[in-house]
Parts: C-alpha cells; structure tokens; sequence
C-alpha cells in the first residue's frame, strides 16, 4: 500500500476515532502501531512496542512512586498523620 494514502486513512481514522471519544493516546497508539505493521511487518511493530515500554518503564524518576506509596501507607498506619495535622494545628492557632 502506498505510505500517502496510509497517512491519509491514518488522519481520517485519527478524526474519527477521536469525536468516537476514544483517548488521544490509545487512538495515538493504534494507529502507530497499525500503520508500522503494514509498511514494516510484524518484528519492528513488535520492536517498536517494546522500545516504548522499555524506556517509559526503565526512567529511574519511577523509582520514587512504590517509596512515596510505601511511606503514605507507614503514615497512616502509625497515626503519625494525625498528630503531625494536629500539632501543625495548635502552632498555626496560636500564631494567630
């Protein structure tokens, strides 16, 4: 098929699939990895999926959000969360 006439039906497709309410980044998705496996074939649209995740999953900036989580959950439990609110509280009040 001719790469023109797929960017084409790719725009089309892109347009409707939008006003259709499906979220930019699925609709984004689809159509890159449709479009690759019919100009490229199967191994790079593979390879193309791969590589994405990879370097989304592999950015050391995620390794904070399971040791925010882990201490939010510390916090609540131990009550800590409550008595840092009320001490914070009574300084503020008296302040005033």
């Amino acid at each position: 098929m001719d790469p023109n006439l797929m960017g084409i039906i790719g725009l089309l497709a892109l347009v409707v699939l939008i006003f259709l309410g499906i979220p930019v980044p699925v609709v984004l998705f689809a159509l890159g990895f449709f479009g690759t496996l019919l100009l490229k074939g199967w191994p790079m649209a593979s390879m193309m999926v791969n590589r994405a995740v990879w370097t989304g999953l592999a950015d050391f900036n995620w390794s904070v959000v399971p040791l925010f989580i882990l201490l939010s959950v510390l916090v609540a439990e131990c009550g800590i969360g409550e008595n840092i609110f009320r001490a914070l509280q009574r300084w503020i009040l008296w302040s005033l």
